[in-house]
């Protein structure tokens, strides 16, 4: 049997074309995040990171905020990231699907996805969890060697973090 391995849908005359075998895992589906690409937790983590605001880094953080989620974190709706806290839901967002259910369901199986194969996002993280090793480690997926783009620093930048770095002692 060939390992499993994340598709990307494509869209025909307005239908969803999910490939033979797969299982769809966006936003269609119970496998959704509760987050989506323009949310404020990824706009700002997109800032704190200095990476920029580019589809393929705003997958990236989408998928490092499901893998928190699925973990346990933001199910009160609080978000902690280097000391920045915010609560942008109007109700704590949905329970996360468990570990048995994702094994169930998704174990052995191709994931489909919205985002090009390479590019982070839910399928790989769902993909790497479900067929992960019997020790825990995780299953590698193709985003693993992903590498944002980070946002040129100006000289005046770098003067205000050195600044604050001096004056608050960061």
């Amino acid at each position: 049997m060939a390992e499993p391995r994340r598709l990307q849908l494509t869209k025909i005359a307005g239908r969803t074309i999910v490939p033979a075998g797969a299982v769809r895992v966006d936003r269609a589906t119970r496998w959704r995040p509760p987050f989506w690409l323009d949310h404020c937790y990824v706009e700002y983590l997109l800032k704190a990171r200095g990476w920029l605001p580019t589809q393929a880094n705003r997958y990236g953080v989408l998928a490092y905020l499901y893998r928190v989620w699925l973990a346990g974190g933001l199910v009160s709706g609080d978000f902690h990231y280097d000391g920045f806290r915010a609560r942008h839901f109007d109700q704590p967002p949905p329970l996360p699907p468990s570990q048995d259910e994702i094994d169930r369901h998704l174990r052995g199986r191709n994931l489909a996805d919205w985002p090009k194969p390479g590019c982070p996002c839910v399928g790989d993280v769902l993909l790497s969890i479900a067929n992960r090793g019997p020790d825990g480690t995780p299953f590698p997926t193709a985003s693993d060697a992903y590498r944002p783009a980070r946002m040129p620093r100006s000289g005046s930048s770098r003067r205000s973090d050195n600044y604050q770095i001096t004056r608050f002692g960061r």
